[in-house]
């Protein structure tokens, strides 16, 4: 569940940094064995910016 009231609570990284598919998998991949409860989710956002829809954390 998401509270609209508190939507500072949950952050998200995006990992999409270009269209190199096994590069990104293998970032996952390594994410998953430095973290095995970590989540990964995949939005298709349609034509509204990713910003909009969650809070976007840049490293």
């Amino acid at each position: 569940s998401y509270d609209e009231s508190r939507p500072d609570e949950r952050r998200f990284t995006s990992m999409n940094e270009g269209d190199d598919a096994a590069a990104l998998d293998r970032r996952l991949e390594k994410e998953a064995r430095f973290d095995p409860d970590v989540w990964i989710v995949e939005v298709e956002a349609g034509d509204m910016p990713i910003e909009e829809l969650i809070p976007i954390v840049t490293l």
